[in-house]
């Protein structure tokens, strides 16, 4: 019982901050836009690719990991995804950027990158965790 409350906590902490994420970039694309060339990693073509798909993908795992069909899969594409978010962030920091990292929309503060990676760090454990450890099959009762 316990294992299952915990299970359904860490899905929908990773459901949330998938939306919480995602609905502000969807809202204003020009703004994310902004914060992927801010990493002075990817060409300008490929960062208008990433701040008008990458949102809806978010939005996609957000109710993929409330779906249980869709949950594995999403929790592969949320650890792929923090294992690429967090490189950026320490390629930004390891070069001495000061940006604001877009995570959660345009909030015109600067990230602070050590601890943004921190986060993405445990979103990858618990990830990787709720993939490990599936839920139990459900027990039926045969009257």
């Amino acid at each position: 019982m316990k294992a299952r409350v915990l299970r359904f906590l860490g899905l929908a902490l990773l459901a949330g901050l998938w939306l919480w994420a995602a609905v502000p970039k969807i809202a204003n694309p020009g703004a994310f836009y902004d914060a992927i060339l801010g990493f002075r990693l990817i060409p300008e073509p490929v960062a208008v690719a990433a701040a008008l798909y990458l949102p809806w993908l978010e939005f996609a795992i957000a109710l993929g990991l409330l779906w249980p069909r869709l949950r594995r899969g999403s929790l592969v594409l949320t650890a792929g995804l923090m294992i690429v978010f967090g490189c950026a962030l320490a390629a930004a920091w390891s070069a001495g950027l000061d940006l604001s990292c877009g995570c959660f929309g345009a909030s015109g503060e600067k990230t602070v990158l050590p601890l943004a990676i921190l986060r993405n760090l445990c979103l990858l454990v618990l990830s990787l965790l709720l993939l490990r450890f599936p839920a139990p099959p459900s027990r039926t009762s045969s009257s």
